[in-house]
């Protein structure tokens, strides 16, 4: 029996060792995301504020999901990678009708620290009707 509780003993240590390397690992490997793995998601955000601070009526704004978008990421630099990414939004324009912008961004995010750097967002169809 005391053969028995040494085996489990060890066996519990030897997994508790595997589940802390493999921790480890896992962080290590989040904190050193590559361009290619960075997706759109990442930089959305800031650009749904700036679109939402572009319409006439940000509360009508309906993002899809990001997988509609077309998002292209690049660069060699294992902190910062260059993105950019056309998208739309279906908001109300000026006379109350649903409608549909489209956008383009590009700028640089910032892997170490996730935030967007020298982003630069910009209407590709600027209709007079959905703007202040």
């Amino acid at each position: 029996m005391n053969n028995n509780i040494g085996v489990v003993l060890a066996s519990v240590a030897t997994l508790l060792i595997i589940v802390a390397f493999e921790t480890d690992g896992f962080s290590k490997f989040i904190k050193s995301k590559s361009c290619k793995d960075l997706e759109a998601d990442s930089v959305m955000a800031e650009v749904s504020d700036f679109m939402d601070g572009k319409l006439k009526y940000p509360g009508s704004a309906v993002y899809p999901q990001t997988s509609r978008f077309d998002f292209i990421s690049y660069g060699d630099d294992p902190k910062r990678c260059n993105y950019i990414l056309n998208g739309f939004v279906d908001a109300q324009n000026g006379f109350g009708a649903l409608g549909r912008v489209n956008f383009t961004s590009s700028g640089t995010y910032n892997l170490e620290n996730p935030s967007t750097l020298n982003a630069s967002t910009r209407v590709v169809d600027e209709h007079f009707s959905f703007f202040d």
